[in-house]
């Protein structure tokens, strides 16, 4: 995009809004950009992201995330056990490290965040679980399945 406010799922994700289980390998460069949400108000659960986010540098609000440009809990958003690998230095733009509900997957071992994701969903009563993609062509990062 060439605006603000772009994501690999979603550009918007207002107050009551809710994204849950997804990925995106998409790259995408914006100002307020992310590699799932650029802009958060709503509710993320149990997602990851894996794409290329760069961010242009003359930006009002120059929020460049992994996982989510720029986050406003001030609406009760909340970002729940969502999970990002790649080179961006931050899971949520504006955020503040690993307090803001995002987790980086440094070793490539997707285990982990893998059984923290079931949790969230479990938790949120959700049918959706993460299972382990075995055929190497994907770093062995999980996919989607409904379980019932």
């Amino acid at each position: 995009g060439s605006l603000n406010n772009v994501g690999g799922i979603a550009g918007l994700n207002w107050d009551g809004g809710t994204i849950r289980a997804c990925s995106s390998s998409a790259t995408v460069n914006a100002d307020r950009v992310g590699g799932i949400v650029g802009y958060n108000e709503g509710s993320v659960l149990a997602c990851y992201a894996t794409g290329s986010v760069t961010g242009i540098e003359n930006g009002e609000y120059n929020s460049i995330g992994a996982f989510v440009g720029w986050h406003d809990n001030d609406y009760g958003g909340t970002i729940t056990a969502c999970y990002w690998s790649g080179d961006t230095e931050k899971g949520v733009g504006n955020g503040n490290g690993s307090a803001d509900g995002t987790t980086k997957v440094e070793d490539g071992n997707w285990a982990t965040a893998m059984n923290a994701m079931n949790t969230a969903l479990i938790d949120a009563g959700s049918t959706y679980r993460w299972t382990t993609n075995g055929d190497g062509e994907t770093g062995n990062r999980p996919l989607v399945i409904a379980t019932e």
